[in-house]
């Protein structure tokens, strides 16, 4: 039941991420790009509670960067996230 569980769990974060559409022009200035915020943002909202309840935070900027390497690695070619 619980391998059940995690497999539909990852084909939902999966199916958000594919379905992020994201500009192909957009490049945050540096004064975004320092904010944590920012980072937090581009992920989906799904992504954010899983990370949340795995690693117990989103707001760090290591979480964060996690977090986008997963949309970068799933996500289509033409996601581009910030960090």
């Amino acid at each position: 039941m619980k391998i059940t569980i995690l497999e539909t769990a990852g084909k939902l974060l999966k199916a958000d991420i594919n379905s992020m559409k994201a500009p192909k022009d957009f490049y945050p200035s540096f004064n975004k790009v320092s904010s944590t915020e920012l980072y937090v943002s581009f992920l989906p909202e799904s992504l954010q509670l899983f990370m949340k309840a795995v690693l117990g935070q989103t707001n760090d900027i290591k979480v964060t960067s996690i977090g986008q390497i997963i949309v970068q690695t799933i996500g289509s070619k033409s996601v581009h996230a910030p960090l």
